[in-house]
């Protein structure tokens, strides 16, 4: 058996609760470069426990964007960026989302973009969105949606939900 391969990726997914964080990583890292699908389940739940190291949770997420599909995966990274998780967390959630969301998530990605307070996060939602719909919400950072406040952002809304 070989770390990072397949083969090794059960063998490793207990050790991303190892107390010792270097291990945690590794071991999250291994799953990122080479998770079954069938480990989906099992990442999803690790990926929504706050309790892991944040490096843990990110390395999860990109197993997650880089090894599978569904809605265990979706509404894991659908329900991270919900929550209160580290800002790295949260960012790497709102990277893989564009991989991981389709057209029936617009409504709650939308809900997201409306109340979001990091700029990286709302410029990935809206990138998102963007390809999801069609719309071409202007993204630079220097453009109005980037410093946009939360709750004041029904006009880049309105866009993407008329081109859904």
């Amino acid at each position: 058996m070989k770390l990072g391969s397949a083969e090794g990726a059960e063998a490793v997914l207990a050790y991303v609760k190892d107390p010792d964080p270097v291990v945690a990583v590794q071991a999250a890292r291994a799953l990122e470069a080479a998770m079954p699908e069938r480990l989906t389940g099992a990442v999803a739940q690790l990926v929504v426990d706050s309790r892991l190291d944040p490096e843990v949770r990110c390395a999860l997420i990109g197993a997650l964007q880089l090894r599978a599909s569904g809605e265990e995966a979706n509404k894991a990274v659908l329900d991270v960026l919900a929550s209160g998780a580290p800002s790295n967390v949260r960012d790497r959630a709102s990277y893989a989302a564009t991989r991981l969301v389709d057209k029936s998530d617009i409504g709650t990605i939308v809900k997201l973009v409306e109340q979001e307070r990091q700029e990286y996060v709302l410029i990935r939602l809206a990138y998102t969105l963007n390809k999801l719909t069609g719309a071409q919400v202007a993204l630079d950072q220097k453009k109005p949606l980037a410093k946009s406040s939360p709750g004041r952002r029904k006009d880049f809304v309105e866009q993407w939900i008329a081109a859904k």
